[in-house]
C-alpha cells in the first residue's frame, strides 16, 4: 500500500491491478537518477525546444486563451504578476501542462462542457506536503540509501505524515548541495482542502499545522537515521497552498489522480480540436516515467492532427536533435 499511494496514488483497496503489478514492478527495478536533478531534466527539455527552433520564455504565465470557432487561436502572456501590457502570441496548437480545473478556469466562458462537468465533480487527488532540507553528510548513516518509504504509524490511513518518503541528492551530484552537504526531500501526501480551510478561517492555526507537520517528518526520518535532526543546516517547508502560489496550480494539488480503472483514465483530450493537456493529469499520470510516456501519446496525435507538411517538419527536426545529441 505504502508503495502504491506513491505511484498509483491510491492504495490495493481500489487500484488498478494491471497499474499496481507495473507500479510494484519499479522498486525491484530500482531508482534512476539525472546528473543535476529535475532542475537538469527541465534545461535539457528548454534546450531541446530551441534545437528545433523553438524559443522558452521564462517568468511568464499564459493568463488569456483565444478561442475562435472551436478552436484556440492564441494565447495571452504576462511577463510577471503586475504586467500591464501582456503579449498576445497567435498559435496553432496548445499544448498545456496543467490540471482539468486549472485550464478550466483559464478559459473561463469558452471552455468546453467537458471540462466544466469535470471542475463540478472532480477525482478526488492529493496533495504534498514537503520539507526541502539541507544536511551535513556527516549526520547520514554510513551507507545509507538514497530513498526511504517510512511508515511510522500502522493505523489509520497512509498520509498526512503517517506515510513518509524520502529522497537524498546521491553523494556523486555534487551540483545539488555545498561540499559535504547533501540535499534531502521529505514528503507526506495530504488533503488541500483542510490546508485552505485553515488558512482562510485562522492563519496562526495553519502556521502551526504547518510547524507540526515539519515535526512530524523529521521525528520520522530520525527514527531511522538517529543524528539526522542535528545535521540539518535548511529547512524549507511548502504545503498546497506553497504550490498554488509557484505552480498556478488549482489548490496546489500534485500526483495527478487516484488509478482505480483503466477504463476511466484522463486522456489528453479536452474538447478543443487543437489543445491538448500534459502531465501528470493525463494517464499514466506522475513520475518522471509516467508523464514522458503521456507525453509520447501526446505528440503522436499532435503529428495526427496537423497538417502532414507540419508532421514532416517535426519528423525532421526530431532527427536532426536526435544527430546531435549522439554527436
Amino acid at each position: 500500500d505504502g508503495q502504491l499511494i506513491i505511484s498509483a496514488q491510491t492504495t490495493s483497496s481500489d487500484a488498478n491491478a494491471l497499474y499496481s503489478a507495473t507500479a510494484l514492478d519499479l522498486p525491484r527495478q530500482g531508482v534512476y537518477h539525472a546528473v543535476g536533478g529535475m532542475g537538469a531534466i527541465a534545461e535539457t527539455l528548454a534546450e531541446a525546444v530551441r534545437a528545433y527552433g523553438g524559443t522558452a520564455h521564462y517568468r511568464q504565465r499564459v493568463c488569456g486563451v483565444t478561442i475562435e470557432h472551436g478552436q484556440v487561436t492564441g494565447v495571452t502572456v504576462q511577463h510577471g504578476r503586475h504586467d500591464k501590457k501582456p503579449d498576445y502570441l497567435p498559435c496553432d496548437f496548445v499544448i498545456a501542462n496543467l490540471t482539468p480545473t486549472s485550464l478550466d478556469e483559464l478559459l473561463g466562458g469558452d471552455s468546453p462542457s467537458q471540462l466544466q462537468r469535470e471542475r463540478t465533480n472532480p477525482p478526488k487527488g492529493w496533495g504534498a506536503f514537503v520539507l526541502h532540507l539541507g544536511v551535513e553528510e556527516s549526520a547520514l548513516p554510513k551507507d545509507f540509501p538514497d530513498h526511504h518509504q517510512i511508515i511510522n504509524e500502522m493505523n489509520g490511513p497512509l498520509g498526512e505524515g503517517r506515510s513518509v518518503f524520502m529522497s537524498i541528492s546521491p553523494a556523486w551530484d555534487t551540483g545539488r548541495a555545498p561540499s559535504g552537504q547533501r540535499a534531502v526531500t521529505v514528503s507526506t501526501h495530504t488533503r488541500v482542502h483542510a490546508w485552505w480551510k485553515l488558512l482562510q478561517s485562522d492563519p496562526t492555526a495553519y502556521e502551526a499545522q504547518k510547524q507540526a507537520y515539519s515535526e512530524k517528518l523529521l521525528s520520522a526520518i530520525e527514527a531511522v537515521a538517529s543524528g539526522f535532526r542535528a545535521g540539518v543546516t535548511l529547512t524549507l517547508g511548502g504545503t498546497p497552498i506553497t504550490y498554488q502560489f509557484y505552480t498556478q496550480r488549482s489548490q496546489g494539488m500534485v500526483g495527478g489522480f487516484p488509478q482505480t480503472s483503466l477504463f476511466k483514465v484522463r486522456g489528453p483530450r479536452v474538447g478543443l480540436a487543437n489543445l491538448r493537456l500534459v502531465g501528470d493529469s493525463i494517464f499514466p499520470g506522475q513520475s518522471t516515467a509516467g508523464v514522458t510516456l503521456g507525453a509520447m501519446r501526446v505528440v503522436d496525435d499532435v503529428q495526427r492532427v496537423l497538417p502532414h507538411n507540419r508532421a514532416r517538419f517535426w519528423a525532421t527536426a526530431n532527427r536532426r536533435f536526435q544527430e546531435e545529441t549522439l554527436a
